[in-house]
């Protein structure tokens, strides 16, 4: 999800696993939701087992929760698949299990922190994967909850620190969890790591292609054949590769598949355009070209003429894949 404050028609479940294909929800969907300054989160043990508290804290554990931990939350990306780190409470208390009298009015949960101490990271940044364990290594296994007690998780602890403490150096890199309107992280779609929406996509072609007729090109779709651009806009010897963008809301922030990143940077960019319309679905369409001035990108909103500089987080991942014998 992009904000975990409660499935909304603008932030839908995706993914999730076995438990949410048969119910459809999940109390995690709740783990960013402010209630009374506190946050309230959760994830399933290993069978619905309770969490082991000695593996947390083997000296204060026998009351049934432990205090000032550091709990990190992950999920898997729906572009990537990896899991990844999507935010985390400071300063916790970690319950073993659950208790009726102590539930909330609406779900049940584990962990507790103050909102003040609850940093959900926007999408965009959720980048810190999370290996799955295999071959006595520090990763996810079959239970949802991973702990960092052994010597295997040694180094993988010193990173997570060490990209925390990063990461809270920048508030932007955050959605304010406060202001449960927030926009900031995504286009309100739920899709705020680029999932496809064909709605806003035709939408966005139709604007694109009448927008380049007009100026006189002669425009075709090669979306089937995956360059990294979706047209093509020929006039007089020039020719246009037009990757397009639509958003159903008005805040610009897109996320390019790595084919559509090369395209975008590389040195053959000069007769590139990434056009991104957004008010897909609601409103008047707002058009932006993103091209190549220079060494710079600039945005220009068609419909003002308001040119913008944009920020660009490069995000890695890799695909690795068994080919034959050695």
């Amino acid at each position: 999800m992009v904000h975990y404050q409660g499935v909304t028609d603008n932030d839908p479940i995706l993914g999730g696993g076995q438990y949410v294909d048969e119910h459809g929800t999940g109390n995690e969907i709740f783990n960013f939701l402010p209630i009374d300054a506190f946050c309230f989160g959760d994830a399933q043990s290993s069978h619905g087992g309770n969490i082991n508290l000695g593996r947390i804290d083997p000296h204060h554990h026998d009351q049934g929760f432990v205090e000032h931990a550091t709990v990190f939350w992950c999920a898997r990306r729906p572009d990537t698949n990896a899991t990844v780190i999507i935010g985390w409470y400071e300063d916790a208390t970690v319950f073993s299990g659950y208790d009726d009298n102590r539930a909330r009015t609406d779900v049940q949960y584990r962990i507790k922190a103050s909102a003040n101490n609850a940093f959900l990271l926007k999408p965009q940044f959720r980048i810190f994967s999370v290996p799955m364990a295999q071959g006595g290594n520090c990763g996810i296994g079959q239970s949802n909850v991973r702990y960092l007690d052994q010597e295997i998780c040694e180094d993988m602890s010193r990173e997570l620190i060490s990209y925390k403490k990063t990461a809270e150096k920048v508030s932007s890199n955050f959605i304010d969890i406060s202001d449960q309107d927030d926009t900031t992280a995504t286009n309100r779609t739920g899709r705020g790591y680029g999932q496809s929406n064909p709605e806003c996509e035709k939408k966005a072609i139709e604007v694109t292609k009448n927008h380049y007729a007009a100026m006189g090109y002669s425009v075709k779709s090669v979306e089937d054949l995956n360059h990294g651009w979706d047209l093509e806009a020929s006039k007089d010897e020039n020719t246009l590769r037009i990757e397009v963008k639509g958003l159903s809301n008005d805040t610009v922030n897109i996320t390019l598949t790595p084919n559509e990143y090369r395209a975008f940077a590389s040195d053959q960019a000069d007769g590139y355009a990434l056009f991104i319309v957004t008010n897909c679905t609601t409103g008047e369409p707002q058009k932006y070209i993103c091209e190549k001035y220079g060494d710079d990108w600039i945005i220009t909103h068609v419909n003002t003429d308001q040119k913008y500089n944009i920020v660009i987080n490069e995000i890695a991942s890799a695909s690795i894949s068994l080919v034959g014998p050695v």
